[in-house]
């Protein structure tokens, strides 16, 4: 009895949750200085009215809407509400965390988009050629040893695949296990600064600065005052290689280096410091911010394309080499016959 309630609960737990579109709809609604009763009358359906009710029932009973929404969030979108109701008002905080969400998908489709393709191909060749040298290599080279036994550099190139084929699959395990071990909050920050005393120009470097400047940028357009943004950024726990480099930048302010002199430091990508330079300059702060954005994807698209033209090369390298062999074996009757 004790583990169906729990599992009951679980289940009306998750019934209201509010989803993408749920958030998506309140905002925009919102936005045209629609009441929050009003907003819930309008985008309710069946799968929203209990989250609705019980929303507008803990209203009545004197709760904040901040702490109360809380509740119908999952995942990264309570824990960056969490963070930015304590600085702002709750339209400012959904649409701050909606507007970062649909910025951060948009990159990583964008990414998705260029390599998936030539990642599928190169996965699909290592698993072809590993299928076709544990199950059929044998059994063509046995069939072809019983008319010649001139096969011997066949052989060598067959453990010389093998071995390969052993040392691909332990430098990728490898490195999933480091991954998965530095995925971890506490290590992700761990292995970004070994990261950057090796590789400090990383490509990595870039991207991490970009959502930075991305969480930043939104903190401004929303009418956070610099060192408000900031504060904010330090406790993004669910981010925390850009909490990193925000409680980074807050100790260059409190140094007295000043806005330019803050950003620069290890950790931030070099160019971030000619944006915030010329934004000081020209009073165009979230202009140059999004200059920097913009630039980065421009940058980071050609990065992708670059690997893309290479992972190709490679998945088809190894299936013409794999093509040349097949042919070898299949050609060795007809020198035989040619030798008769």
């Amino acid at each position: 009895m004790r583990k169906k309630k729990v599992l009951s609960l679980k289940k009306r737990r998750r019934s209201i949750l509010l989803s993408s579109e749920d958030l998506e709809a309140l905002n925009i609604l919102l936005k045209t200085d629609l009441s929050l009763n009003d907003a819930f009358d309008i985008i309710k359906n069946k799968k929203n009215a209990q989250a609705f009710a019980t929303i507008t029932e803990r209203l009545k009973n004197g709760e904040l809407i901040e702490v109360i929404f809380q509740d119908h969030l999952e995942g990264e979108l309570k824990v960056s509400f969490k963070a930015f109701s304590s600085y702002l008002s709750f339209k400012k905080t959904l649409d701050l965390i909606l507007t970062i969400k649909e910025r951060e998908g948009q990159l990583l489709r964008n990414v998705a988009k260029e390599i998936a393709y030539p990642l599928g191909l190169l996965s699909f060749s290592l698993i072809g050629i590993y299928l076709f040298n544990s199950y059929c290599f044998d059994p063509l080279l046995g069939s072809m040893g019983q008319l010649t036994s001139g096969l011997d550099s066949l052989y060598i190139f067959k453990n010389l695949l093998d071995l390969a084929i052993t040392v691909v699959f332990i430098v990728m395990l490898v490195i999933l296990s480091m991954i998965l071990y530095f995925l971890r909050p506490k290590k992700m920050v761990l292995a970004y600064v070994i990261l950057q005393k090796y590789l400090p120009n990383s490509v990595l470097k870039e991207y991490l600065t970009s959502q930075f400047v991305l969480f930043f940028k939104e903190c401004y357009m929303i009418g956070l005052k610099t060192k408000d943004s900031i504060e904010v950024l330090k406790h993004l726990h669910f981010k925390p290689l850009i909490a990193f480099m925000a409680s980074n930048v807050d100790k260059g302010l409190l140094d007295g280096k000043g806005m330019v002199g803050a950003m620069h430091n290890p950790y931030l990508d070099e160019r971030i410091e000619r944006f915030i330079k010329i934004a000081l300059y020209s009073g165009e702060m979230s202009a140059m911010l999004e200059g920097y954005l913009v630039q980065f994807q421009n940058r980071f698209k050609r990065y992708c394309q670059k690997w893309s033209k290479a992972i190709q090369l490679l998945s088809y390298c190894l299936i013409g080499l794999v093509i040349i062999f097949i042919y070898q074996i299949l050609f060795i009757p007809m020198g035989i016959i040619g030798g008769l």
